[in-house]
Order: C-alpha cells, then structure tokens, then sequence
C-alpha cells in the first residue's frame, strides 16, 4: 500500500513542475542559454521573451505565439563568425539538460526530505528539453503530436560538425538517463525510509 505522505509529496511534486518548474525552465532556457552565451560568443541580443512577457528592449505583454508552442524567445545578432550563433542555438536547451544533470546528482548524493528533494526531482525534469526538443530531428513534432517540427539544438549540433545519429544518441540517451536514474533515487530512497 503507498503511504498517503508519498503520494502527497509526489502529486505536490507534478504540481510545481507545472506551475514553477517549467516557466523557470523556459527563462534559464533562453537567458542563460541562448542569451549568456550568445552574449560570452559576441552577439547581441535585441529582443528577449519568456512565456509572453517581453524583458528586453522593453517591458511589455506580447503574448505567447503560435499556440503555446513558442513559450520564449531569444533573438541575437551581430556574431562575428557563424560559429557563435550555433554555439548559441545548442546552448538553450543543453544549458537545461546540465541543471536536470546536476540535480540528478545531487539527488543521489545527498538523502534529502520534504521540499527540497521535490525541487532537485523538478529540476531533474528539466533535461526533457533537449529531449523533446531532438524529437523534431526524428520526424516527429517537440510534444510528439503538437509543438515545432524544427529541432534547434539538432541543427545547430550538426551545423558545428557532430554526426547528427551520435547528437540524437547522446540528447535522447541521457535525457532518458536522468529521468531513469531520479525514479530509481526516489525508489531506494522510499525503501530506505520503510527500513529506517
């Protein structure tokens, strides 16, 4: 029988994976992603959005585009060699992809409780970005029915010289990796609890 306290912390667990994790995921996708690094790479950002919020040149409502498909957006320009602006492309989501890492690790490395393990398991999520976001480089769309047919990272990975098969592996691989790895940490940890 599951304990109504587990259920409870994992029901509260989806729920803030919606309402937090996922706008906070779309800002470090394009600020420290594409943003920072388009910035560290030469480039300028001219117009910065984050779940229909415009931050940067102005503070304005502009509203979501295309259907809740095109949650932000980051646009950069004057790079001072084609180099930089893949870098900056490829960085979105696998700037996402490095937080879900980290806290997948720090979920195996530390036996924390209550809140903070549902944020390290929320943050872990957020390595379905690049995972969604290869999707598009196997002929399907980013939420497989809905979202763009047009895979950023993929592209970008490729346009910089890394075999498209070996990119789609590696996203798809340890994004899967991650995910596996925090549902066996919640399951140990749930049988050390029931020891303990």
């Amino acid at each position: 029988m599951i304990p109504a306290r587990w259920l409870f912390e994992v029901l509260v667990s989806f729920v803030v994976i919606l309402i937090f994790a996922v706008p906070m995921m779309v800002a470090w996708h394009e600020v420290a992603g594409h943003g920072l690094i388009g910035i560290l790479a030469g480039g300028k950002v001219t117009r910065l959005q984050v779940l229909g919020v415009q931050l940067w040149p102005e503070l304005t409502w502009t509203g979501i585009g295309q259907g809740l498909t095109n949650l932000g957006v980051c646009d950069l320009r004057d790079f001072p060699t084609p180099t930089g602006q893949r870098l900056s492309d490829l960085a979105g989501s696998l700037s996402t992809w490095c937080v879900g890492f980290a806290a997948c690790v720090i979920l195996w490395l530390y036996q924390w409780r209550g809140w903070h393990r549902v944020l390290l398991v929320c943050l872990t999520f957020w390595c379905t970005d690049l995972l969604s976001f290869t999707l598009p480089s196997l002929g399907l769309r980013r939420g497989i029915f809905f979202g763009t047919s047009f895979s950023e990272p993929y592209e970008a990975a490729t346009a910089l010289g890394i075999p498209g098969w070996l990119f789609q592996a590696l996203a798809i691989g340890t994004s899967l990796g991650i995910l596996s790895a925090t549902v066996a940490r919640l399951v140990t940890q749930r049988r050390n609890q029931r020891r303990g």
